[in-house]
C-alpha cells in the first residue's frame, strides 16, 4: 500500500483513517474538525488507497451471493442508530429466511428441523450453527429429542453406583510413624 497518508491538523500525525483518531485523540467530529480548518464537506478523511482496498473488497465481497447478504444486511443495520431497530432488522431477516424454506414461523422451523443434526437444519434454513442452537435453546430443546429425564435419572444412579464407598476403612499406615 502506498503511502498516501492523511496528516492530522491539529496534531500532525500520519494517518489511514483521521476520523477515528479525531474521536478518540481530540473528541472532534469529523464536520466539527472539517469546519474548524476551513476545508471543503466532501474533503475525505480516509486515504485513497485503503478506499480504493475497501472498494476492491467489497466488490469481491458483492460477487459472492452469501457474503453479499451478509454485507447488504450490515450495511443497512449500520444505517439504523437504535440497537432495538438493529434487532429488530435481525429478527425479520431470519424470518424471511425461515419462509424462504418453506416454514411459517421460526417455531415452525425448529419442529419442522428438530430430527436433523444442528448442521443439517442451519443449512436446510439457511443460517448459521450457533442462530439453530439459539432457536432450539430458546424452544426449550437444549437436549436431543431422543434424550428424556428419565435417562438423566438412570445416569445418575450409574455414576453413584460407581463411586467408591465411604464406609470402607482407610488401611493404617504404620510404616509413617517411624519416620
Amino acid at each position: 500500500m502506498p503511502d498516501d497518508r492523511i496528516e492530522c491538523l491539529i496534531c500532525g500525525r500520519k494517518l489511514l483513517l483521521v476520523g477515528p483518531h479525531l474521536a478518540r485523540a481530540h473528541r472532534i467530529a469529523g464536520a466539527d474538525y472539517l469546519a474548524e480548518h476551513q476545508l471543503p464537506a466532501d474533503t475525505p478523511l480516509i486515504a485513497e488507497s485503503l478506499r480504493r482496498l475497501l472498494a476492491e473488497r467489497r466488490a469481491a465481497t458483492d460477487a459472492d451471493p452469501v457474503k453479499a447478504d451478509r454485507g447488504r444486511l450490515a450495511r443497512s443495520l449500520a444505517g439504523r442508530r437504535t440497537v432495538p431497530a438493529a434487532h429488530q432488522a435481525l429478527r425479520d431477516a431470519a424470518l424471511a429466511k425461515v419462509k424462504a424454506a418453506g416454514f411459517g414461523s421460526v417455531a415452525d422451523a425448529v419442529a419442522g428441523t428438530r430430527p436433523l443434526t444442528i448442521s443439517a437444519a442451519a443449512r436446510r434454513l439457511s443460517v448459521s450453527e450457533s442462530t439453530v442452537k439459539r432457536w432450539r435453546r430458546t424452544a426449550g430443546e437444549s437436549r436431543p429429542a431422543w434424550f428424556s429425564t428419565a435417562s438423566l435419572w438412570r445416569v445418575a444412579a450409574l455414576r453413584r453406583s460407581m463411586r467408591p464407598s465411604t464406609a470402607r476403612v482407610r488401611p493404617k499406615l504404620d510404616w509413617c510413624a517411624s519416620w
